[in-house]
């Protein structure tokens, strides 16, 4: 029976292990030579070490020295290994304390039920505990831990730190780690409180940080959309100045005539090539019918020659598209941004191509751009996790704008080339307020 206690105990001192590498989220596939050592050669010495001593003192000594013996090598191993600071491993490893209590209690029952009577039973049912444990911790529990860690500020931490200090003084006042019988009842009604405060807490913080991401997020687009307003005035404003430059041609013609008339043929080379210049700089060229999407795209082709890179453009929209100019230069602008600035980023000027169509069909608005890019490029969500970091807010709003008119949008990475698809229904505009 002693080597079933034994057998246990270095069960939930592996439960405990995991708990934590799961909470801190610690990458242990990709861990470095050094680290892979640190890990589990002083994992395995802690349990070899804790093991041999349990069999040399009383159950209750060892109990005392539990935090000694165990948690503080556990910690300084996890605190090494995972990065995260030590007041985010102290927050964790006294939450694992409090979530190996289950496990605690399933081999308590396991032992004092009878059932048990060899090793290979009670290690089939606590290797069974410890799956299914492990598993609603990595689906229910890890996911908000995570997000808390990665969000959460080290004043908010320590607070965050009472709700486990105070079970952890409670369970030690009431049993010193160990489940007596006399006070099951007890610590199994504090840790559902306890749980029950902890997802409280974690899905209030989550809240709360999503309401201030969705509100930052929409300041920051809201003020896209005034800067697309304004560049859609400058475009319009270049476009007037090609309109009078064009009306006074006759006062140009006049001048370039008085030249020739006093044979002053090079001063009027000279006026007719730099009046040329100034109408080509104003002047939009002709990509489609629709006014708004053609100013848009001859502003962006300027940009790309002066960039160094090579904007293909094949768009046939009409004169008339039922949505909003501004939404149409938000949508446009931010596409077209992201695949100049990701083509700028790589080193062969040949590569440097941006290619952009769009077209109607079936009632649908269809935009495909593509550009070429240059590192990885990982997926969460459907969104481009790197472009979020670069780009981020005109990726989110470009997905914010498809969102709202019930449309979809996919992005899309595959040998060196970045794909963005959107469809914009056209019939159900006027219900979008």
């Amino acid at each position: 029976m002693e080597i079933i206690y034994l057998f246990s105990s270095a069960i939930v001192l592996i439960y405990s292990c995991t708990v934590m590498a799961l909470l801190l989220d610690v990458p242990i596939r990709t861990l470095s030579p050094s680290n892979n050592i640190i890990f589990w050669g002083g994992l395995s010495f802690i349990t070899i070490a804790s093991t041999f001593i349990s069999t040399k003192i009383s159950m209750s000594d060892f109990a005392a020295l539990y935090p000694l013996l165990v948690q503080l090598p556990v910690f300084i191993i996890f605190y090494i290994v995972s990065k995260q600071g030590y007041l985010r491993v102290f927050f964790v490893i006294l939450t694992t304390i409090f979530l190996v209590f289950p496990i605690r209690i399933l081999t308590k029952i396991f032992l004092e039920s009878g059932i048990i009577n060899n090793l290979f039973t009670m290690g089939l049912l606590v290797f069974a505990s410890y799956v299914l444990l492990s598993l609603f911790l990595y689906y229910f529990v890890k996911p908000s831990f995570n997000y808390a860690l990665k969000n959460l500020s080290n004043a908010s931490i320590l607070k965050f730190c009472t709700v486990p200090i105070l079970y952890n003084i409670a369970a030690y006042y009431i049993g010193d780690y160990m489940t007596n019988s006399d006070t099951l009842s007890i610590r199994i009604l504090f840790f559902l409180i306890t749980l029950a405060a902890y997802f409280l807490l974690m899905d209030i913080f989550h809240s709360s940080m999503e309401k201030q991401r969705l509100e930052y997020e929409k300041d920051i687009i809201s003020l896209e959309i005034e800067t697309a307003k304004q560049n859609l005035r400058d475009i319009k404003s270049s476009q007037d100045q090609a309109i009078i430059f064009r009306h006074d041609m006759r006062h140009h013609f006049s001048l370039i005539s008085s030249y020739l008339d006093t044979n002053e043929v090079q001063k009027a080379l000279n006026y007719i090539k730099g009046a040329q210049s100034n109408i080509e700089a104003i002047t939009p060229s002709e990509f489609c019918e629709n006014e708004t999407v053609n100013l848009i795209l001859s502003s962006f082709k300027s940009r790309a020659d002066k960039a160094g890179v090579t904007l293909s453009i094949d768009v046939k929209l009409p004169n008339y598209l039922p949505f909003d100019e501004t939404l149409l230069c938000t949508l446009f602008s931010n596409i077209i941004e992201n695949a100049l600035n990701a083509s700028n980023n790589v080193d062969e000027s040949d590569l440097k191509v941006v290619k952009v169509q769009s077209m109607i069909r079936r009632q649908l608005l269809l935009i495909l751009v593509e550009n070429v890019y240059s590192g990885e490029i990982t997926f969460e969500n459907n969104l481009p996790q790197q472009y979020l970091e670069n780009h981020g807010i005109g990726t989110r709003s470009i997905t914010s704008i498809v969102n709202k008119y019930h449309g979809d949008c996919f992005f899309e990475a595959t040998g060196g080339t970045f794909t963005t698809r959107i469809m914009l229904p056209m019939k159900s505009q006027t219900n979008v307020q």
